[in-house]
């Protein structure tokens, strides 16, 4: 009998070392993605309808805007990604309409001025 309950308190205290173990694992600080400044590759570029997603900031200058990627096809329609919004032809954010896109660079109309913007390789 007496070694039964050895047994049994053995388990009991081995069950309990376990939980405690998750338990502070468990209580760790969560993880969270420095982006440096830069886009969050984490977060969506569209809505899961496909509306792009209008959290951008506001654009003051022509300086202002970053061309982050290009996506070039003639037949189906071009988009290009500023600021980390999704444009066509035509579509425009903060004042900026994007005119053209271009292989390599975008045409866009800032305060009645066209500026083309080349992508960064």
């Amino acid at each position: 009998m007496k070694k039964y309950i050895l047994v049994l308190l053995a388990i009991i205290f081995q069950l309990s070392a376990v939980g405690f173990r998750h338990t502070a694992a468990s209580e760790e600080a969560p993880f969270i993605y420095d982006s440096y400044g830069n886009r969050d590759p984490f977060m969506p570029l569209i809505t899961k309808d496909g509306r792009p997603i209008t959290t951008y900031a506001k654009i003051g200058s022509i300086n202002d805007v970053v061309i982050e990627g290009i996506l070039y096809d003639p037949q189906s329609g071009s988009v290009v990604i500023i600021n980390d919004i999704i444009l066509k032809q035509g579509d425009s954010i903060s004042g900026i309409m994007v005119k053209k896109i271009e292989k390599n660079s975008v045409v866009l109309s800032f305060k009645d001025k066209e500026h083309t913007l080349k992508i960064k390789e």
